[in-house]
This record gives C-alpha cells, sequence and structure tokens, in this order.
C-alpha cells in the first residue's frame, strides 16, 4: 500500500514526519494519516513526495513496469487459455447441433420468402388484346381488368377509337373487346383475337 511505501522511504531519507509534511505543504497528521493507510495523497501531493523522495509516482506507489507488464500479460494468457478450453469443449456432437440449426434457419427463411414474395408478386389485372388492321395500319387493343377494384382500362395506339370510346361504360373486358371489334369493322378492317 501507498502508506507503507511512504513510511518506508520517508526512514529512508532520514525525514520526519513533521519534516516532511513541511516540505510537502501539508501537516504532519496528513502523513501520518497516509502512513497508517487511513488516506491517500492525491496526484499533486504524490508528485511532491515522489520529487522529495528523488522517486518516480510508480516507484512511490510500488509499482514497477516490469510489474505492471508482468500482470498485464499473466492476465492475457488465462483469458486466452480459457478461451482455448471453452473452444475444446466443443465436439462434434455440438458442431452437428450448430449445423441442424443453420440449416433449419436456411429453411425457414426460405419459407417465409417464398410465401411473401408469391403474395406481394401476385397479378394485379388480368385482360385481353386484340390486333387489328385499318386502312393497312397495325392497331394492337389491350382492355385490362383490375382485380382489385374491377375497373378496365384500355391501351392502344390508334387515338381515334381513344377519343370516341369509352371504356369506363363497361364492366366485362370481352364486351369491351368486342364493342372495339365492331368499330373495326365498321371502319373497313378486321380483327382476330390475339391470344398472347
Amino acid at each position: 500500500m501507498i502508506g507503507d511505501r511512504i513510511l518506508e522511504l520517508r526512514k529512508k531519507n532520514d525525514l520526519s514526519q513533521e519534516k516532511l509534511a513541511e516540505k510537502i505543504n501539508v501537516t504532519r497528521q496528513t502523513i501520518s494519516n497516509w502512513e497508517l493507510n487511513e488516506t491517500s495523497p492525491d496526484l499533486k501531493q504524490a508528485s511532491e513526495l515522489a520529487k522529495v523522495f528523488n522517486v518516480t509516482l510508480d516507484d512511490l506507489v510500488g509499482i514497477s513496469t516490469e510489474d505492471v507488464l508482468y500482470d498485464k500479460v499473466n492476465s492475457i494468457e488465462e483469458k486466452s487459455n480459457l478461451i482455448l478450453r471453452k473452444i475444446s469443449h466443443l465436439n462434434w456432437i455440438s458442431l452437428v447441433y450448430f449445423a441442424l440449426f443453420l440449416i433449419i434457419i436456411l429453411v425457414l427463411w426460405n419459407l417465409f420468402c417464398s410465401v411473401y414474395f408469391a403474395n406481394t408478386v401476385s397479378a394485379t389485372s388480368t385482360g385481353i388484346e386484340a390486333a387489328c388492321m385499318i386502312d393497312d395500319k397495325y392497331y394492337k387493343y389491350s382492355v385490362m381488368k383490375n382485380i382489385a377494384d374491377g375497373t378496365l382500362s384500355l391501351s392502344t395506339t390508334d387515338n381515334e377509337l381513344l377519343d370516341n370510346f369509352n371504356i369506363s361504360d363497361y364492366d366485362d373486358f370481352n364486351v369491351a373487346i368486342k364493342e372495339i371489334e365492331k368499330y373495326v369493322l365498321a371502319k373497313g378492317g378486321k380483327c382476330g383475337i390475339d391470344p398472347d
């Protein structure tokens, strides 16, 4: 303890408690308390003590650099040995259990992904297409029905049909495509249902 070291160094330097107290500007009682290990000097007081005794702070507290390094190396070695002992307790059965655990996790993940993505990538619409010719121009008419709300939508490059045909008048895409075919026939064209 530091108090024992202060007592040892004070006697070695042939100083009384009073003389030492005067040199570092504390009371004799403070020196006595330190030597009895009832209190300890603060860092500034310890520095002053080290100067008076002509020692390093490490020497004052009784710690050598070699001791610190030795303790650190021993601590690291003990921790390393503990880790090695724990690793050696892992036997092949533990490894088999771990492998089975990983396989189960992978199977569950695969199942989750297949269910999740099957539900999120489901069809959102269904429909029918017609390929038609009017005045030697090819037109494709796509009528799609949104599965969620049942509304129909029309896609085509025939702008005249888009201007004159109201898809919202229909609720069945088969009926709507038949009306489009009638429109094409009335314009002198021909249609054949393109099944795609």
